[in-house]
């Protein structure tokens, strides 16, 4: 799938939001790490109130283009994670900085390193999931539809009766009722 920068934007709300969540999760269970809010993850609510319209959006584009049979536009793993990666590595290193955590410090923290599993993990769902929504739409727009029966047209009259009936109207030739009754009209 070819990436544009617009889909690229999108997941970006989405992965950093469920990234942290993820990476400070783990970390506590495992580590005892402290908890997001005692970094300043006031911030993550509104990511998540952003991420699900957008994810929304996405989906209902995959699904679109699938249905049109276009070619998919949604990221390659190999350019989204890189970018949440990065997004995210810069996010927490300004977080640990307005608390006065040296930059050195923060990039052996176990939170930053789950932190990154769980970039990576949100790049592969959201790739995932806009291909499924994508392959939808396709199955979708092929589905068979219920056909609608069309009434033929009267069968045309040769040239050879044309010549013999003259300007007679076919009545006798239409398929709304027995022809006794059509000649009688």
């Amino acid at each position: 799938m070819r990436a544009s920068r617009s889909t690229s934007l999108l997941v970006l709300p989405g992965g950093l939001a469920v990234g942290h969540a993820f990476g400070y999760f783990v970390a506590g269970l495992w580590y005892g790490a402290p908890s997001g809010e005692a970094i300043g993850h006031d911030y993550l609510g509104v990511l998540l109130r952003v991420a699900v319209p957008s994810l929304f959006t996405l989906v209902l584009r995959a699904f679109g283009r699938g249905a049109r049979q276009g070619r998919p536009d949604g990221p390659r793993w190999a350019t989204l994670a890189p970018q949440l990666v990065v997004a995210y590595v810069t996010v927490e290193l300004i977080e640990h900085a307005q608390v006065g955590v040296e930059w050195t410090h923060a990039l052996r923290e176990p939170s930053l390193l789950w932190g990154v599993v769980g970039q990576l993990l949100v790049a592969a769902g959201a790739v995932l999931l806009l291909q499924a929504a994508h392959t939808a739409g396709g199955l979708f727009a092929r589905a068979p539809r219920p056909r609608t029966r069309c009434l033929a047209s009267p069968p045309r009259r040769a040239a050879a009766v044309d010549h013999v009936l003259g300007d007679v109207p076919a009545r006798w030739a239409s398929r709304r009722g027995p022809p006794t009754l059509s000649v009688a009209a």
